[in-house]
């Protein structure tokens, strides 16, 4: 970006009507990008497609999946691949394949069909065939 570009750029900003602070805080983060597409002969941990440092990878190659500023080569526990990353399962799911779709249960959670849930359905209509005959009232 030249010079000119970032005048005009200072004087959105500003024409925004954003804080003193916000000004920073964008010149800062526009400063620390600036940076990053210049810096020199970083090296990228495995997986990488862009990184600004050894530990902050940007974007991951083909295969890859982003997952809190890494790449990784497969999904990790509790999360499912959902390219370009991983996302996480539901907070009862222990394994999931999909957004919604649990493979395992968190206890004391139980899986009922693809949903973890605390009882499964029809359970409680189950337990009380079991123990009474239908059509007869209790005294």
């Amino acid at each position: 970006m030249n010079t000119i570009s970032k005048i005009i750029f200072a004087m959105r900003l500003v024409q925004q009507g954003l804080t003193e602070i916000q000004l920073i805080s964008v010149s800062v983060k526009f400063l620390h990008r600036e940076l990053s597409l210049k810096s020199i002969n970083i090296d990228c941990p495995t997986g990488c497609s862009s990184c600004t440092g050894p530990n902050n990878c940007l974007g991951c190659n083909s295969g890859f999946f982003f997952l809190d500023y890494r790449c990784e080569s497969s999904c990790p526990a509790k999360t499912f691949p959902d390219p370009p990353r991983c996302s996480n399962c539901l907070l009862t799911c222990s394994a999931c394949s999909a957004s919604r779709q649990c493979d395992s249960c968190q206890s004391p959670y139980v899986l009922d069909g693809n949903v973890c849930t605390s009882f499964p359905s029809g359970s409680l209509t189950s337990c009380i065939s079991k123990y009474f005959e239908p059509n007869t009232a209790r005294e």
